[in-house]
């Protein structure tokens, strides 16, 4: 998480200093599970190619129960945003590539072995002071500072921050293998009421298992070799496994009262935590990394409002909350231990899956939350209709070459200004053009197959072909309208041809004019501890 923002805030040109409690990045497989959402912003952050190499992209989900029945299977899912919906991955992997990622930006600093043990405010920012690798104490100044340290968050817990929710009774065995020779190339969920339990394949013989801890059995019981070995001896031989990392885990479903508190903000884990069982975790700290990254940018590299900020809760703890429901509905389904209650749930799906329209339902991914900002001062929202607050698709598109590109390629990581077959500058007076240039936005405009590309001297527009027509269909009623998309990829407005205006007054509101082009990029501080887990 913290090394995700850290590499945001690189792009965008905002100095910021990592502060990592630990000698080195995490060695231990934590999180498994990536979403669209966090590929499309390893893609923004120019690590795509790097980190998905040692992915599992597509994995299949199925649910069995206890009789071996599949009651549920989740495969094929379409890629809206452009990338595999459900996959695995190695933790230490990824963070040696964000890590390796931070070397392409002079003015970010990490900082591992540094300790943050406290901070206070200051008129103009906050002093963070701690003690650093050789025991020695460090104090500096920055104008923001971003708590991403975990669920026993420091920053959190010195703010004075309720962590309100709930803690299962539940226990569960987690263990992580290598040598594994099963060929299931998913992510199954054993819904056996004798004992639920997890499995997720991850490449290189590696597999991620958890078994539900039973009202009898103590942790010590659980932890010895020859219980787990009895454990995995149900699906695999287990003489040729090998256990790196095992412990008895109680799942968490919680949240920070509020995830600001001045010039300090709480992100990823020290923010929220939620079971497992929706693999929502991590990919809902970097969502909480996308959002904020480009607004603290905004602020100190724009000049924008800095009210701006308030808008980071307002946008994330609603889909949070929702990826929270998920996740401890999907444990319910999963984790009865009541051969009657198993039953009843089995009969319900029985039923359920005989529904043509739960069955699209899950076959197109729509159990998930969507990507949509339902409120927020930063979207001028237009109606329930309205593509404002939704994040916007990514289909593959090809240029006037024909070299195929996805969208964000085109976007970049700034404001755009999007048309369907509309070039964006001949709607726009001059000096609305100026004062988006001045914002470093793209202007895009993305026409059917056979319509000649063209580009206009005044905003050099970038013109890219829809060869399937996806873009039409997303555009929809709003296909005679300009989209004014944010850095995150979110649409902010719906600017009507001939009253463009309005709309972006209102985002002169925020990032007025005279504060554009600002070279002085003030420090983020973030503060990190376990950057994801």
């Amino acid at each position: 998480m913290g090394l995700t923002l850290a590499n945001l805030l690189g792009e965008h040109g905002v100095r910021t200093i990592l502060f990592e409690k630990n000698t080195t990045i995490v060695q231990d497989p934590r999180a498994i599970a990536i979403d669209d959402e966090t590929l499309r912003t390893l893609q923004a952050i120019g690590l795509y190619e790097k980190a998905a190499a040692g992915f599992d992209l597509d994995l299949p989900v199925r649910f069995v129960n206890g009789r071996g029945e599949v009651l549920l299977e989740i495969a094929e899912l379409p890629r809206p945003l452009g990338h595999a919906p459900i996959s695995a991955f190695y933790q230490p992997h990824l963070e040696q590539v964000l890590k390796d990622g931070l070397a392409r930006f002079p003015g970010v600093r990490v900082l591992f072995g540094h300790e943050v043990t406290g901070f206070r405010p200051v008129d103009d920012g906050v002093v963070v002071s701690g003690t650093a690798a050789r025991g020695e104490p460090f104090e500096i100044s920055a104008d923001y500072l971003v708590g991403c340290d975990g669920g026993r968050s420091f920053v959190r817990r010195q703010l004075g921050i309720p962590f309100g929710g709930s803690t299962y009774t539940e226990r569960w065995l987690v263990l992580d293998t290598e040598g594994d020779t099963l060929p299931q190339r998913n992510v199954t969920f054993y819904c056996d009421p004798a004992r639920p339990t997890v499995s997720v394949y991850r490449r290189g013989g590696r597999r991620r298992w958890e078994f539900l801890q039973l009202d009898s059995e103590s942790d010590e019981w659980l932890m010895r070799s020859v219980t787990i070995a009895g454990l995995l001896q149900k699906y695999i031989d287990p003489s040729g496994i090998t256990i790196p990392r095992k412990l008895v885990y109680t799942f968490h479903a919680r949240a920070a009262e509020r995830y600001r508190s001045g010039r300090v903000f709480l992100a990823g884990d020290a923010a929220h935590l939620m079971p497992p069982f929706a693999g929502q975790g991590m990919n809902s700290g970097i969502r909480d990394a996308q959002n904020l990254g480009w607004k603290l940018a905004a602020v100190t590299r724009l000049g924008a409002d800095p009210a701006l900020l308030d808008s980071y809760e307002e946008e994330r703890r609603d889909h949070v909350n929702k990826m929270t429901a998920l996740a401890v509905s999907t444990g319910r389904f999963i984790m009865p231990t009541s051969p009657l209650r198993a039953a009843l749930r089995d009969l319900t799906f029985r039923v359920l899956m005989r529904s043509s329209w739960f069955r699209g339902n899950v076959q197109q991914g729509r159990f998930k939350p969507s990507p949509i900002i339902r409120r927020s001062r930063l979207i001028r929202h237009g109606g329930r209709r309205s593509l404002a607050g939704r994040m916007i698709i990514q289909p593959t598109l090809e240029s006037a070459a024909g070299r195929r590109c996805l969208l964000d390629e085109v976007l970049a990581n700034t404001f755009a200004v999007l048309g369907y077959d509309s070039d964006p500058v001949k709607h726009l007076s001059e000096a609305d053009l100026r004062y988006l240039q001045s914002l470093g936005t793209r202007f895009v405009n993305v026409v059917p197959r056979g319509h000649g590309p063209f580009a206009d001297a005044r905003g050099g527009t970038s013109t890219v072909i829809d060869p399937h027509g996806e873009m039409a269909r997303w555009f929809g009623r709003h296909t005679g309208c300009l989209l004014l998309l944010r850095p995150d990829r979110y649409v902010a407005a719906v600017l009507p041809h001939g009253n463009t205006r309005d709309a972006l007054q209102w985002l002169r509101r925020w990032v007025p004019e005279s504060a554009t082009n600002s070279l002085d990029a003030r420090t983020a501080c973030v503060e990190a501890r376990g950057t994801v887990s």
